[in-house]
């Protein structure tokens, strides 16, 4: 029988007033999502404490465009939903490769409006926590895609 094991890469570093991470982080999973037919689109975020108390929200967002700004959004959601409720040690999760990439490393040529307004306001929200890290994970090994259901 075969298993299939999960392995998570750990969280690399983007900001905070720490350089190494404390050892127990609260864990923000981000997702986006939007509706092209329909124009609309939305945001959900999954934390889970330290002491493993989970928190989650969905919010409808407007004036976006494409499924890319939503998951911009969605990141500078998660940050919020983190911040608001005073966790300032975050391991933050989304499964868009490109927008995890643009976070780590910057843009290479003049990004989009959305994109640089979403990344101003990601790292300026980092820079005020204690440590901030990110990685990629799957899209099936990201619970709040589930979240979207309510708003149906």
């Amino acid at each position: 029988m075969l298993y299939h094991i999960h392995r998570s890469m750990p969280f690399i570093r983007v900001g905070g007033h720490r350089t190494y991470p404390p050892p127990i982080l609260t864990v923000v999973q981000a997702h986006g999502s939007f509706n092209h037919r329909a124009g609309s689109a939305a945001v959900a975020a999954r934390m889970t404490k330290a002491n493993e108390v989970l928190v989650e929200r969905v919010f409808p967002v407007y004036n976006v465009e494409s499924s890319t700004e939503a998951e911009w959004a969605s990141v500078y959601f998660g940050l919020q939903v983190a911040t608001q409720s005073k966790e300032f040690s975050v391991g933050l999760e989304n499964d868009n490769l490109g927008v995890i990439h643009h976070i780590l490393f910057g843009f290479k040529s003049k990004p989009r409006d959305h994109a640089y307004y979403y990344s101003y306001k990601i790292h300026d929200t980092i820079q005020n926590m204690d440590w901030c890290g990110i990685r990629w994970i799957s899209r099936e090994r990201n619970k709040a895609d589930g979240l979207f259901k309510r708003l149906e």
